[in-house]
C-alpha cells in the first residue's frame, strides 16, 4: 500500500502482495533478521539462567508442582496468590512434571513463551507499519531488560506477552482484512490472556476504548464487545472468588503511572541507587568493574530511551496526521493512521486503568509487572516512527540511537544479578553453618524462601517478628553457645538496624555480608559465632540495651534535628541543652556527640567545658575496662570509631588549644595501646612532636599513619615534606609530596613543597612538568607558580622555562600582578618588547603600591619598540605618582623628541628641572636625541638655557650650547660657552676641547687651537679628532713637520679619506712628495668627489709637475668655486721651496 506523506510516497506493504525480485531478497533478509533476533532473544534469556535464585513470588509457584494434580496445585496457591488465574499455573504443572522440575527447566517455559513473543511483535508491525517497523519493534523486546528478566520468571508475565502480542497482532489483521479465521484467534488470543493474568483484560479495555473512538457504534465493532465480552463473563466468576486482606500501604503517586507506561527506561524501577562502591561494606556478587561506565550512565541513558521513545510518539502522530483530514462522506480513516490511534490506546490505557483501580480498590495491585505488556505497543509505535523516517541516513541514525541505548540496558541486565541472591547466601551457610547451628530470616515472606534454598541441609528457619523478638532470641541462642544466621533484605531497617545497635552497645562482635541484586532487593547475611564475645547480662539491663538502641536512639535523632533547626535560628543556648541532653542519653552517638561539641566551641563561655565531655565519652566507651573492639565493617554504629574520635578530640584540644603536647602525647599512648594501627593517633603524635622540635619522631609518627592508612592520613605528607626539607632531604621531601598529592590530588600544600623540593635538588623538568598539572588547580596555582619562579628566576639559563611556565600561569590567571610582572621580564629577555610593555603596565595598574617599579620596566620596553605614543601616555601616567624619577621623565622627553614634539619635550624637561636632578637625566636623553640625525640646534639652544638657568655651573649644558650655537653661526656664543664649559669642569668632558679648538682654528687664532686640542690630549691621548685639529693647527702655523707628525698619529686611528688629504698636504708643504703622494692615493681612493676635484691639479703639481697644466686645474677649480689649497696654489713643490700659505 502507498501512502503520500508531506508529499512523499511511503509503502507499507500488505502480506500477500506481489513482490519484485528485489522485495523478495529484502523479505528473505528481513525474516533472516528475524530469526537472528530469536536466537539473539534466547540466548539472552538462558544466559546465566542456573545463577538466578528463587524470590518469594516464584516460591508460591514452584513450591506446588509436586502436587497430586493440577486442581490441587491451582487451588492450594490461589491463597497466596490473589490475582492468579488458571492458564499459566496449569501449563507450568504439566511442564514441570513432563520436562523434569528443577529450578532451570521451570523457567526454560518462560523463555520459550518469551522467545516466541518476538516473531509475533514483528507479524503485528509489519501488519501495521511495515517489516521495518516490526523488526525494529522486535528487536526492542529482544534487548528489553524488563523483558529478559520477565522470560526468565517462574510466573505467567512471559506468557502473558506471547498472548498480549497475539492479541495485537489479529486485532490488527481485523481491522485490515476482516474474516471469519481472524475473529477466531483474536477471541482466542483474548481468552487466553484474560485466563493468564487477571489484568490481562485491561487490553481489552483498551481495544475497546479504541472502536468506540475510531470506529463508533457499527456492526462489527458492536459485534467485537458482545463476543469479547461473553467470553470474559466467566473470569467475572473467578474473581469473585478472589479472598485476601488489603494491605495497609499508600495508593501509587502519580509519578509512578509513567513508571507503568515505560517500565524499559524509568529508573525508579529500582530499590536503590546501582553502585560498585560500597565502602565499608563486604558485599558479594558484584557486576564486573567494566560495567561501572554503564552504571554511572544508567539514569541518563534511562531519561534518554524516555525522550527517545516519546519522540518517536509525537513524531508518528504528526506524520500519519498529516495524510488529511478524515473523509467526511462517513469513510474511515486509513488504516496507518488508526494503527497509530489503537496502539496509542494499548499503550496508555491499561497503566491508567490499573492506576485508577489501585486507588479505589487495592493500592497493592498497582505494580509494573501487572502492564508490562503495554510497552508492546511502545515498542511498535517506535518501530512505525523509525519506519516513517524517508530519508535513509536519518532512518538509520535514529535505528543505531534506539540499539544504542538498549544495549546500555541489556549490558547491565545479562551482568548483573536481577534477584535476590539466596543461592550465594545460603550457599555460604550450607558450607559454614553446623548442625546445631540456627538461622532466623526476617518476615513472613523471606522465611519460606530461605527454607526453599535451605530444603536439602537438617538447618530450619525460625522467623521472628519483631525488634524485641530478635533480640531475645539473640540472646537465647548465643547464651546456648550456638552460633546464629540472620538473613534479611535491605527493606527490614526498622528490626536490622536497631538490632546491630543492640548487638553493638552489648559488645557482640558479628560479620555481615551483603549479596548483590538489582532488580529485587539485595540481601544481608549476619553471623554471630559462640567466640563474639557475648556476655550474659539481667533481664532488666538487657531490656535497659534494647530501648537504648532503639527508643532511646530514636529520641537523639529528633532532638538532633530540632537542635540544628534552632542553630539555624541563632537560638544556640537552647540548641545546646537539647544536645545536652541527647548526649547524656545515648553518649554513643556519633551525630549528637559531634554536634554537641561544635556548639561548645562556638561559645567561648561553654569551650571549656569539651575537655570533661571527651573524658565522659571515653570513660563510659571504656567501662567495665571492656573498649569495643575497631571494625573495618560500617554498621549501624560503631562505638570503636566513636571511642577513637573522642581519643583523636582529646588529643588535638591538648594540642592546639592547651598547648600541652606532653598530655597530648600521653592520651596518644593510651589510645594506641587499644588500637595500634590508628593511623590518626600516630599522626597527632607527629604533630604533637613537631611542636616539641622533635624531627626525628615527628618523622617516624607520620610514616607510621601514612603506612597505616595513606588516603585517612593525606593531612600528614605536607608536615612530613616540610620535616624533610628542613633537614635538607630534598629528595625523600619530593617523594613524599609526590606520594601525598597521589592520595590527596587536592591538597594546596603538597604541590608547592614538590616544586621547591624538585628545584632545590636540582630538577628543574620535573618542577616544571608539575607545575604545569597543577596550574588548573585554583587552590594550588598561585603557590606553586611563586615557588617556581622564585627557582627558575635565579639562573638566567632557565628563562625560557620560566616564559613558558608564566604563559601557561597567564592564561588561567590574566590579572595576577607578580604574574604579570614576571611575565614582562620573560618577555624583555626574549625581545617582545611591546608585549613585555604591555605586561609591565598592566601588573602595576592592578597593584601600584607593590609594582610601581614596573613604569620604568615597561618604559624601557616601549623605548626599545620605539612605540614613543604609547611611551609618552606611560611616563605622564607613572609621574603622577612619582614626579621626581629621573628614568620617567628621560624616557618622556625622549619619547616626546622622537615624535618631534620638541616644544613639548622642551617644556617637559622644564617640569622635570623642576623636580631637582632628575631634570638632568631627562637632559641628557634630549641631548641624546638630537645630538645624531634628528639634530635640532634651537631646541637644545633652549633646552641647555634652561638647565643653565636652573644649573648655572653645569659644564655639560654650557657645552652642548657652545656646539648649538656654533651651528647656528654665533661664533662668539660658542667660544664664551665653550670656554665656560671648560672652566668650569676641565674633566668633565674631553670632546669639548675639540670642539673649542676646531672653532678657534675655523676664527683663525691657530695658536690657541693648538694649545686647546694639546689640552684635550692631555686628557685623551691618541683622540683622533683632537689629533686631526693638532694637525691643522701646526699647518696653520705652519709647522709642516709637526704637522706631518699629528696627522701620521690620526690615521692610525682614523682612516678617513679627509685625514689623509690633510696628511698628503702637510706633506707636500714638509717636501716629502713620496710620502705626499702615497697619502694623496690613499685619499682619493676613499672618496671619489676628492680625486675629481684635486687628483688632476695634484699630479701636475706633485707627482708629474707641469705648470701649465697646474694653471689650466687651478682655472677649472676657481670656475667652480671650488677652493684651491694653499700647498697647491703657487708653484711645483717638487724641488722649490714651500708654498707661501
Amino acid at each position: 500500500m502507498e501512502i503520500e506523506i508531506q508529499g512523499q510516497t511511503t509503502n507499507f506493504p500488505i502480506p500477500g502482495s506481489s513482490k519484485s525480485h528485489k522485495q523478495e531478497i529484502r523479505s528473505l533478509f528481513l525474516n533472516f533478521a528475524l530469526l537472528l533476533l530469536m536466537v539473539l532473544g534466547l540466548a539472552l534469556r538462558v544466559w546465566n539462567l542456573p545463577s538466578q535464585s528463587v524470590w518469594y513470588d516464584e516460591w508460591i509457584s514452584v513450591s506446588h508442582t509436586g502436587d497430586p494434580d493440577v486442581a490441587t496445585c491451582i487451588r492450594t496457591q490461589k491463597p497466596a496468590n490473589w490475582n492468579m488465574v488458571p492458564v499459566y499455573y496449569a501449563l507450568q504443572y504439566f511442564w514441570a512434571n513432563a520436562v523434569g522440575d528443577s529450578i532451570v527447566t521451570v523457567r526454560l517455559l518462560s523463555v520459550l513463551f518469551s522467545v516466541l513473543t518476538i516473531p509475533l511483535l514483528y507479524l503485528a508491525g509489519r501488519t501495521l507499519f511495515g517489516r521495518r517497523a516490526g523488526l525494529i519493534a522486535a528487536l526492542c523486546f529482544t534487548l528489553s531488560g524488563v523483558h529478559i528478566y520477565q522470560g526468565q520468571e517462574i510466573r505467567n508475565y512471559a506468557l502473558t506477552m506471547l498472548f498480549s502480542a497475539a492479541s495485537l497482532y489479529t486485532f490488527a489483521l481485523l481491522l485490515r482484512h476482516p474474516s471469519r479465521s481472524g475473529w477466531i484467534l483474536h477471541c482466542s488470543a483474548n481468552v487466553l490472556l484474560i485466563w493468564t493474568h487477571l489484568f490481562g483484560c485491561f487490553l481489552l479495555v483498551a481495544q475497546g476504548v479504541f472502536l468506540l473512538f475510531a470506529r463508533r457504534l457499527r456492526k462489527p465493532t458492536i459485534a467485537w464487545f458482545i463476543a469479547n465480552g461473553l467470553l470474559a463473563l466467566p473470569s467475572l466468576l473467578w474473581i469473585r472468588t478472589i479472598k485476601g486482606a488489603t494491605p495497609d500501604i499508600s495508593p501509587p503517586a502519580p509519578w509512578q503511572l509513567v513508571n507503568n507506561a515505560i517500565a524499559d527506561c524509568w529508573s525508579g524501577m529500582l530499590h536503590y541507587p546501582i553502585s560498585l562502591d560500597w565502602p565499608g561494606l563486604h558485599v558479594e556478587n558484584l557486576p564486573p568493574r567494566w560495567t561501572k561506565p554503564f552504571m554511572d550512565t544508567y539514569v541518563y541513558a534511562d531519561n534518554l530511551l524516555l525522550i527517545f521513545f516519546l519522540l518517536c510518539v509525537a513524531y508518528l502522530g504528526f506524520r500519519l496526521g498529516r495524510q488529511g483530514p478524515p473523509d467526511r462522506s462517513g469513510h474511515q480513516p486509513t488504516p496507518s493512521l488508526e494503527g497509530f490511534w489503537l496502539l496509542l490506546s494499548c499503550w496508555l490505557v491499561p497503566p491508567i486503568v490499573l492506576y485508577t483501580l489501585a486507588w479505589i480498590w487495592r493500592p497493592d495491585c498497582f505494580s509494573p509487572k501487572y502492564t508490562t505488556y503495554s510497552s508492546l505497543s511502545l515498542y511498535l509505535l517506535a518501530g512505525g516512527a523509525v519506519a516513517c523516517i524517508p530519508k535513509a541516513l536519518w532512518r538509520n541514525v535514529a535505528a543505531a540511537v534506539l540499539l544504542a541505548l538498549f544495549v546500555h540496558r541489556t549490558v547491565l541486565t545479562v551482568t548483573e544479578n536481577q534477584r535476590t541472591d539466596w543461592q550465594s547466601a545460603t550457599r555460604y551457610v550450607r558450607e559454614q553453618a553446623g548442625n546445631d547451628d540456627v538461622v532466623l530470616a526476617i518476615g513472613d515472606v523471606q522465611s519460606p524462601v530461605c527454607q526453599y534454598h535451605l530444603r536439602e541441609t537438617p538447618l530450619s528457619v525460625r522467623s521472628p517478628r519483631t525488634y524485641n523478638d530478635l533480640c531475645l532470641q539473640t540472646e537465647a541462642i548465643l547464651g546456648q553457645q550456638k552460633t546464629l544466621w540472620l538473613l534479611s533484605i535491605v527493606f527490614h531497617n526498622d528490626i536490622i538496624d536497631p538490632w546491630e545497635r543492640y548487638l553493638c552497645l552489648r559488645r557482640i562482635a558479628f560479620d555481615k555480608r551483603i549479596y548483590w541484586s538489582a532488580q529485587l532487593p539485595m540481601l544481608i547475611l549476619y553471623r554471630i559465632g559462640p567466640n563474639s564475645g557475648h556476655m550474659p547480662v539481667a533481664a532488666e539491663l538487657a531490656a535497659a540495651f534494647r530501648r537504648n538502641a532503639a527508643e532511646d536512639y530514636d529520641d537523639t535523632r529528633k532532638a538532633v534535628v530540632e537542635a540544628r533547626t534552632l542553630l539555624t535560628t541563632g537560638q544556640a543556648v537552647r540548641a545546646r541543652e537539647i544536645l545536652r541532653t541527647a548526649f547524656e542519653r545515648t553518649p554513643w552517638d556519633s551525630e549528637a556527640f559531634g554536634l554537641y561539641l561544635t556548639v561548645l566551641e562556638q561559645d567561648p563561655n561553654t569551650s571549656g567545658e569539651i575537655p570533661e565531655v571527651l573524658r565522659h565519652a571515653i570513660a563510659y566507651l571504656t567501662k567495665d575496662g571492656m573498649p569495643p573492639l575497631p571494625s573495618k565493617d560500617r554498621k549501624a554504629i560503631d562505638l570503636g570509631a566513636v571511642l577513637l574520635d573522642a581519643y583523636d578530640r582529646a588529643v588535638g584540644w591538648h594540642i592546639w588549644n592547651g598547648k600541652d603536647w606532653d598530655a597530648a602525647l600521653e592520651l596518644v599512648r593510651i589510645e594506641l595501646a587499644y588500637a595500634p594501627d590508628h593511623a590518626p593517633a600516630h599522626a597527632n603524635a607527629g604533630q604533637a612532636y613537631m611542636h616539641k622540635r622533635d624531627r626525628a619522631r615527628a618523622i617516624e609518627s607520620y610514616q607510621r599513619a601514612i603506612a597505616l592508612d595513606p588516603k585517612q592520613s593525606a593531612a600528614c605528607y605536607a608536615p612530613l615534606a616540610r620535616l624533610f626539607v628542613l633537614e635538607g632531604d630534598f629528595s625523600r621531601a619530593a617523594e613524599t609530596a609526590r606520594t601525598g598529592l597521589r592520595h590527596c590530588p587536592s591538597e594546596p600544600v603538597l604541590v608547592p613543597l614538590l616544586i621547591e623540593s624538585l628545584a632545590r635538588m636540582g630538577d628543574r623538568e620535573g618542577a616544571l612538568s608539575t607545575f604545569q598539572s597543577a596550574v588548573v588547580q585554583p587552590n594550588v596555582a598561585e603557590a606553586a607558580y611563586d615557588a617556581l619562579a622564585s627557582s627558575l628566576s635565579a639562573d638566567p639559563a632557565h628563562r625560557d622555562m620560566l616564559f613558558d611556565a608564566t604563559r601557561l600561569f597567564m592564561k588561567k590567571y590574566p590579572d595576577h600582578p607578580g604574574a604579570l610582572a614576571r611575565f614582562g621580564d620573560a618577555l624583555t629577555a626574549r625581545g617582545d618588547s611591546l608585549q613585555a610593555a604591555e605586561a609591565y603596565a598592566r601588573a602595576v595598574e592592578l597593584d601600584p603600591e607593590h609594582f610601581g617599579w614596573c613604569f620604568l620596566r615597561a618604559a624601557e620596553n616601549l623605548a626599545s619598540a620605539k612605540a614613543w605614543t604609547r611611551l609618552a601616555s606611560l611616563c605622564r601616567k607613572g609621574l603622577k605618582t612619582t614626579p621626581d624619577s629621573a628614568p620617567l621623565n628621560g624616557f618622556l622627553i625622549q619619547s616626546l623628541a622622537m615624535q618631534d614634539k620638541t616644544g613639548e619635550a622642551v617644556k617637559a624637561l622644564e617640569a622635570a628641572l623642576r623636580t631637582g636632578q632628575a631634570g638632568l637625566a631627562a637632559y641628557d636623553s634630549l641631548i641624546g636625541i638630537l645630538s645624531g640625525n634628528r639634530y635640532d640646534a634651537d631646541t637644545l639652544i633652549n633646552a641647555s638655557r634652561l638647565v643653565i638657568e636652573h644649573f648655572p655651573k653645569n659644564a655639560k649644558a654650557y657645552r652642548e650650547l657652545g656646539n648649538a650655537l656654533r651651528a647656528k653661526g654665533d661664533r662668539g656664543g660658542a667660544l664664551s660657552a665653550l670656554r665656560t664649559s671648560v672652566e668650569l669642569d676641565p674633566g668633565d668632558s674631553p670632546w669639548t676641547y675639540g670642539a673649542l679648538a676646531s672653532l678657534l682654528l675655523e676664527d683663525g687664532d691657530a695658536q690657541a687651537a693648538l694649545d686647546t686640542a694639546a689640552q684635550g690630549l692631555g686628557l685623551l691621548p691618541g683622540d683622533p679628532f683632537l689629533l686631526q685639529t693638532k694637525g691643522l693647527a701646526h699647518r696653520a702655523l705652519r709647522q709642516y713637520h709637526e704637522a706631518v707628525a699629528a696627522l701620521r698619529q690620526c690615521v692610525e686611528q682614523n682612516t678617513a679619506a679627509s685625514v689623509y688629504w690633510d696628511l698628503a698636504l702637510a706633506q707636500t708643504a714638509a717636501h716629502d712628495n713620496t710620502g705626499a703622494i702615497e697619502s694623496a692615493n690613499r685619499a682619493f681612493g676613499g672618496d671619489a668627489g676628492l680625486a675629481a676635484h684635486y687628483r688632476a691639479l695634484f699630479d701636475a703639481v706633485v707627482a708629474n709637475p707641469d705648470p701649465m697644466r697646474a694653471e689650466k686645474e687651478r682655472a677649472r677649480l676657481r670656475a667652480g668655486n671650488i677652493s684651491i689649497p694653499p700647498e697647491l696654489s703657487a708653484y711645483n713643490t717638487r724641488g722649490a721651496k714651500p708654498a707661501d700659505p
